[in-house]
């Protein structure tokens, strides 16, 4: 019985070190699963001094799936590489501040962060979580920034259409305000050129149309003089379809690698990556149309765009309109 007694103690200390790391096993069992299931990208990295005077490296210790996910890479792959190497060739500002972190403890928070090659958003975290360690949380607000910018969009093209059908309102002469108009439009839209066509017939009846008012964003080079956009006949360079589905008061809109190599000439001459283009009827009549390139970048056209340049259009072919019976008037009188 004394031995029983003398051997309590210890068994109890023992069964309660047993009960403690089959609790503490739990919880770094539960606290895997968070972290490896966590939709955030996730990684600890041990901070290494390279001793030539560059930043300290951060070498992978662990990462969660989602992290694998944003780099598109295996564990494996990312375990034992540096952020450097993994966000390479980018070399983002906050790379540089990881040994300060390190040193001061005070975490470098919501640092937006924008991956050119995929333009992707992203907004860093970075904490120290020990001695020469480092927590870096990468969390894609891709979505959200595109909403934000669809809405300033949205907003800038908005104002652009109130300047447009103030000044056609007030003007006399629309061609007095159209190079203002132009550039209000590009601006908002933000797009390379924005013009206007006016179509004309030839002796033959054959359907043609001539470049009439440009604007271009700075660094972009104007084809306002370019022989080519003058006596333009569509259908002979293939673009017919275009020309049918304007007349019927259809936008045109879409990319220029999307086109066949003959109907690519033209543009890939003035180096246009995308086009939208929107009809301007007076009385029905297809009078021309209004355009915009875009030569920087492929991109999707909004419908905040679309929209603006439907409304811009017919808000100048009702000023047409009104001239036209204007001068009517004029030579009736």
């Amino acid at each position: 019985m004394r031995v029983l007694e003398t051997l309590a103690a210890p068994l109890a200390l023992a069964a309660n070190n047993l009960r403690q790391d089959e609790a503490r096993q739990d919880s770094e069992q539960s606290y895997r699963a968070l972290f490896s299931e966590m939709p955030t990208a996730f990684c600890i990295a041990a901070l290494e001094d390279p001793g030539d005077g560059r930043p300290a490296l951060a070498r992978i210790l662990e990462c969660n799936r989602a992290m694998e996910q944003l780099w598109q890479r295996t564990r494996h792959q990312l375990l034992d590489s540096t952020l450097a190497e993994i966000v390479a060739p980018a070399a983002p500002a906050w790379l540089g501040q990881l040994a300060a972190i390190n040193e001061s403890g005070q975490p470098m928070l919501n640092v937006e962060w924008t991956r050119p090659a995929r333009n992707q958003h992203l907004m860093v975290h970075l904490y120290r979580v020990g001695q020469d360690q480092i927590a870096c949380l990468m969390e894609d607000v891709s979505a959200r920034k595109q909403t934000e910018f669809a809405q300033r969009r949205h907003d800038a093209l908005l104002e652009a259409l109130a300047y447009a059908a103030g000044r056609f309102l007030h003007t006399p002469d629309w061609e007095g305000c159209i190079q203002d108009v132009l550039g209000a439009l590009g601006r908002a839209a933000d797009v390379s050129r924005v013009y206007l066509f006016e179509n004309e017939c030839t002796p033959q009846g054959t359907l043609v149309c001539g470049q009439r008012y440009e604007w271009v964003a700075e660094g972009v080079v104007s084809h306002l003089r370019n022989p080519l956009l003058q006596k333009l006949d569509l259908d002979v360079i293939g673009l017919g379809p275009w020309q049918a589905e304007m007349k019927q008061g259809h936008l045109v809109a879409g990319s220029i690698a999307a086109l066949p190599a003959r109907e690519q000439e033209l543009f890939s001459a003035q180096d246009v990556r995308c086009l939208l283009l929107m009809p301007i009827l007076v009385s029905g009549y297809f009078w021309g149309f209004i355009g915009c390139d875009e030569c920087r970048r492929e991109r999707e056209w909004l419908a905040s765009e679309r929209d603006a340049f439907r409304a811009i259009a017919q808000t100048l072919g009702e000023a047409i309109q009104r001239r036209n019976a204007e001068e009517a008037m004029q030579l009736r009188g």
